[in-house]
């Protein structure tokens, strides 16, 4: 039994039921160990939920720098339109996106202040990513008005993602899209 299987699955279970509806008991269980030994790695619901979290933002946050990084010779317009793309396929394939993104939508209560400052390190480093790009080119506003308006923009599409399902997501970003990228443009 390792960590690293428990963080796996405590995921996997906070992006079924939510930090509220997971049991470690439950956790436990699926690990194939007693709730005691799951104890001796995390005590509290709270522990485990801090973990994989704050890993889940992290790795989000190394996406970014990756994907800018590997496509920094593409036209801006098409690095955009496929992050919006990849950052839709990545909310449906990975688990540790998933929680990112529905955790800062759906913020436990008791997880507030725990939760609440660690997307903004994502978003200051995704605008920030962003501000470098569109400082290559002009634009009718200041790269970073760009940047804070892509921003704006993922986190509506965001919301598609979390609260209705991805064909929602597919068909606003066309639409969102084009407005976005008209409105940006000399």
């Amino acid at each position: 039994m390792s960590k690293g299987k428990i963080k796996k699955i405590a995921i996997s279970h906070f992006n079924k039921f939510g930090y509220e509806g997971t049991k470690l008991s439950q956790i436990a269980e699926e690990v194939g160990i007693r709730k005691q030994s799951l104890a001796y790695h995390f005590p509290h619901k709270r522990l485990l939920f801090q973990e994989v979290y704050k890993e889940a933002v992290e790795e989000e946050v190394q996406f970014i720098k990756h994907y800018f990084l590997q496509h920094a010779e593409k036209p801006i317009e098409q690095q955009l339109y496929h992050f919006l793309t990849e950052h839709k396929v990545r909310f449906q394939t990975n688990p540790n996106t998933q929680l990112m993104l529905t955790i800062s939508f759906l913020v436990p209560d008791e997880m507030y202040e725990d939760v609440i400052q660690k997307p903004y390190k994502y978003i200051n480093i995704l605008t920030g990513t962003l501000e470098s790009c569109f400082a290559k080119q002009t634009f009718r506003i200041s790269a970073k008005e760009c940047a804070l308006a892509f921003v704006a923009l993922l986190d509506g599409l965001d919301i598609q993602l979390v609260y209705e399902d991805s064909r929602k997501y597919e068909k606003l970003q066309e639409i969102t899209w084009d407005i976005f990228w008209t409105g940006i443009s000399l």
